[in-house]
């Protein structure tokens, strides 16, 4: 297969640098500046071992590598900080390793990748410190590697026990589709050229046990060519942690699957994960559930290799029990329109951006395109969100709340940094704590890069690494095309050079520094596509100096609009112990004290309503992450993750307050309407795109919160009445209609068509 070479991460350093300022030594030949070199008829191969606290069996390791008959190998040693000996037994052979260090790293596939950006062989072996090679094993993959032909080779292995005995020899798998489903190779057979590693990327450290077979499964699904070598070239030990771990082996073969297959059921997922267990029925009845002729086509490899291996039950089957016809996805593939894997990058799976996310990428995955999620801070488990590989040392070792702090102090302007900073909402700086060229495997794997809310995130010096790939952008606000804030509080210098900053104060240049760091980075990327959920944004975007010879596209969120729906209100309320007879005014936001969302005119609104004489037997209802004083008896119902539950929080509600004095697209007004409950709101973002003045809702004048009042006032006055039930049916209609998921999927996909093609 050709191999199309990206800017390099094996090999680029010949000694690692310290950055953790934990290291506890270095040795080996490279310290004197010694390098062998690859040759015509000898290709140089680096074999790793990474190891921790191996004494006991690290030796043997060694000297199964400086005893090979292939006379040209560089031999790399990773350690994890190990205290039991293992170092003296690295420093015993100094001379014979080219390079080892120690210092606490972030586990085995951190270290694993370490190994590779040292490596400087053509070909490259990965060797546990507690299995060993034999003696001629790198001669035989290298012999094989020119006579086959292939892109890569492998051989087979001797399981042993602890203590280093024989138990049988490793039955062999074939390289084919079954692999979504099993690993078919030994890992550390196997021979993996220095192009392959950086056409494919580094290890995937979202995985503990499992990320040789997700680094297998890329070479199969990339259409790389192999050969395996009949015969045992290595001793493998059954201790490892992929042997014994059991729990998270099975729980990362299962997210394995779910990401390979979007939208395949839990129950599927665990029998599929249990191939002990697994039936021939029981894989048949998925194949016709889950109706895809990739998993089809997996299924059926995998039930001939157990067939091919004696099994009694898979033996004599009709293989048509596997066989379905192409999806409607698949179909789509056909006429050259195909199923897209797509990477969004999000700073965090939740609060409004991360959300709406979420939401669109289950959407493309319910129609069967392989959509995933990439994000700093993770509150779900859900199987296709990872966290990003983070520039900073020792990161998974940390609490969410340092990282935090180090994001913070990347990523946010604080009075810290510019004491008169004065805006109402969080101004951003141009740090990050992602590395671009880090993560750059997952750019190279995927069909379309699709940012959201990156604050923190997004690699300003190095968009070189999408320079060449399809990059679409939801605005989540007016970030992206300012000089740092969010939203810009009526100041329109975004649309030149964002100097004389009015939230910094007009004598920072912070805002005009980034906004040229900006033009700079985006100058970068060829092909790169605005999406705004509100027409209000995709204007100002528009108008904007950064993305006005850009194309900017108007595509409402894609909403679960079947999850939130109108609830009888003695219903709802009985469930969520709120009053029956009271009038209910229901107020949330990520923070109720953030003062752009309105909280204080919200207030004022409440002691005008008492001033008109309207507040008799109003009581507020609170949700998000802190409470608000509004003068009246309030429930606070702290934050709420569980979409059912918040849709009973609307639904019990009579009206929904939207005093926000800026917005692009809220899910909250949105997620208020589906559940039938009006709202009264300025006409900020898309909320004129949603609310039909005294139909669906009641638009105030901006920051009056007088007029606010007498919405306040207008919509409790129907309580009741049948009024209330039609207007609470329409706001159903209307935000349905708008925020259709079907329709903003079909857009989301029209364009990333447009931008492939």
């Amino acid at each position: 297969m050709a191999i199309s070479k990206n800017s390099s991460f094996v090999g680029r350093y010949k000694r690692y640098p310290d950055l953790t300022g934990k290291r506890i030594c270095e040795g080996g030949k490279r310290l004197n500046n010694y390098f062998p070199q690859s040759k015509e008829d000898k290709p140089l191969v680096t074999i790793i071992t990474v190891c921790f606290n191996s004494a006991k069996t690290i030796e043997q390791t060694i000297l199964s590598v400086i005893n090979q008959t292939y006379s040209n190998i560089e031999y790399i040693v990773v350690d994890g900080g190990s205290a039991d000996g293992t170092l003296d037994i690295l420093r015993r052979y100094d001379e014979q390793i080219d390079y080892y260090v120690s210092e606490p790293d972030d586990g085995l596939y951190y270290a694993m990748n370490k190994g590779l950006e040292l490596a400087k062989g053509k070909y490259i072996l990965i060797l546990n410190s507690d299995d060993w090679y034999v003696f001629s094993c790198v001669e035989m993959l290298i012999n094989a590697q020119k006579n086959q032909k292939v892109d890569f080779v492998s051989g087979l292995a001797n399981y042993a026990d602890n203590n280093g005995r024989f138990l049988h020899l490793q039955p062999s798998f074939p390289f084919d589709a079954g692999i979504y489903f099993r690993m078919p190779l030994r890992h550390e057979t196997m021979l993996l050229s220095a192009e392959i590693y950086d056409a494919q990327g580094p290890y995937d450290t979202r995985y503990r046990i499992n990320a040789d077979r997700a680094l297998t499964t890329r070479l199969f699904e990339a259409g790389y060519t192999h050969y395996e070598v009949k015969k045992a070239v290595m001793f493998f030990r059954n201790t490892g942690v992929s042997s014994t771990q059991m729990n998270l082996l099975l729980a990362e073969r299962s997210r394995m699957i779910a990401r390979s297959f979007p939208s395949i059921n839990n129950a599927d997922v665990s029998s599929l994960a249990n191939l002990d267990t697994l039936t021939p029925e029981r894989l048949s009845k998925i194949v016709k559930s889950y109706k895809s002729t990739q998993f089809s086509e997996s299924a059926l490899a995998l039930a001939k290799e157990k067939a091919a291996k004696g099994s009694k039950a898979w033996t004599g089957l009709d293989w048509s029990m596997y066989q379905i016809e192409p999806s409607e996805c698949e179909l789509r593939d056909k006429n050259n329109t195909k199923c897209l894997t797509i990477a969004t990058f999000s700073t965090s799976d939740h609060g409004g951006a991360g959300i709406g996310s979420m939401r669109r990428i289950e959407a493309l995955r319910n129609i069967g395109h392989k959509a995933e999620l990439y994000c700093v801070f993770s509150k779900t488990k859900a199987p296709y969100v990872d966290q990003i590989k983070l520039s900073i040392p020792n990161y998974s070792r940390m609490k969410e709340s340092e990282i935090r702090k180090i994001w913070r102090d990347k990523a946010v302007v604080t009075k810290g940094k510019v004491l008169t900073l004065s805006a109402r909402e969080m101004f951003s700086d141009i740090g990050s704590i992602v590395d671009f060229r880090d993560i750059q495997f997952i750019f190279d794997k995927v069909d379309i890069v699709h940012m959201h809310w990156v604050s923190g995130m997004f690699d300003f010096d190095h968009t070189e690494t999408l320079a060449n790939k399809p990059v679409a952008w939801t605005l989540a606000d007016m970030n992206a095309f300012t000089g740092g804030c969010h939203y810009s509080e009526g100041c329109k210098n975004y649309e030149n050079d964002c100097r004389n900053c009015p939230l910094l104060g007009n004598e920072s240049d912070l805002a005009h520094k980034a906004w040229q760091i900006k033009q700079q980075a985006y100058g970068r990327i060829k092909n790169l596509h605005i999406i705004c959920p509100s027409q209000w944004l995709a204007d100002c975007a528009r108008e904007s100096s950064l993305f006005r010879d850009r194309a900017v596209h108007m595509i409402p969120n894609a909403l679960p609009v079947e999850r939130f729906a109108p609830t009888n209100k003695i219903v709802a309320r009985l469930r969520l112990g709120l009053p029956l007879r009271s009038k209910l005014v229901v107020f949330g936001a990520e923070s109720l004290n953030n003062r752009r969302k309105g909280g204080d005119i919200l207030a004022n609104s409440i002691r005008y309503l008492k001033e008109m004489g309207e507040a008799a037997n109003v009581e507020g209802v609170f949700f998000g992450a802190s409470s608000l004083d509004l003068g009246i008896k309030s429930y606070n119902m702290g934050y709420i993750s569980d979409e059912a539950k918040l849709s009973l929080v609307y639904a019990s509600a009579d009206v929904f307050a939207f005093p926000s004095r800026e917005d692009n697209a809220p899910l909250t007004l949105v997620e208020s309407m589906l559940s039938g409950t009006p709202a009264v709101a300025f006409s900020v973002g898309n909320v004129s795109e949603l609310i039909d003045h005294k139909i669906t809702g009641f638009i105030a004048r901006y920051e009056d919160p007088k007029d606010f009042a007498e919405g306040l006032a207008w919509a409790l006055a129907a309580v009741g009445s049948n009024e209330a039930h039609l207007r609470g049916l329409r706001c159903h209609r209307m935000a349905k209609k708008h925020n259709d998921p079907n329709t903003s999927v079909k857009r989301h996909l029209n364009l990333y068509n447009k931008m492939l093609n």
